[in-house]
């Protein structure tokens, strides 16, 4: 968006060039929803949906993008990028200790199970015996 803007197009024809790039999902169809809200006219950019999270700071500056909107864009691209990179960072770190956690499971199931069937057979053979 940012260097779209850059380059001089149109809001409109910015978010349709971002369709375009994306051609399905959620983000397409909130994408064209809003091409069309803005041909219409309408000041409201239409992102109460996304309104979660991360997305509050998008609204924030869709809302406010009259001064300078494409480094308003880069602001946003900035920090969705610094915010990915943070969670692949986080999931990264998490995933050996799940692993790990997982195989243990597993490992304690497995045995469980084996000396479960073995005291099981040994109490069947001291039964037999008497």
């Amino acid at each position: 968006m940012s260097r779209l803007l850059a380059a001089g197009c149109t809001y409109p024809e910015a978010f349709n060039a971002a369709a375009n790039v994306i051609k399905k999902g959620d983000a397409h169809d909130w994408l064209i929803g809003t091409v069309r809200r803005l041909e219409r006219g309408e000041s409201e950019v239409g992102l109460t949906r996304w309104s979660r999270g991360d997305a509050a700071l998008l609204e924030a500056i869709v809302d406010g993008a009259t001064l300078s909107p494409e480094r308003q864009w880069q602001i946003a691209s900035d920090h969705f990028s610094d915010v990915a990179r943070r969670r692949l960072v986080l999931l990264t770190q998490l995933m050996p200790l799940f692993s790990t956690v997982v195989a243990g499971g597993l490992i304690w199931i497995a045995v469980a199970t084996t000396l479960g069937w073995f005291w099981y057979t040994v109490s069947s053979m001291i039964g037999g015996l008497t």
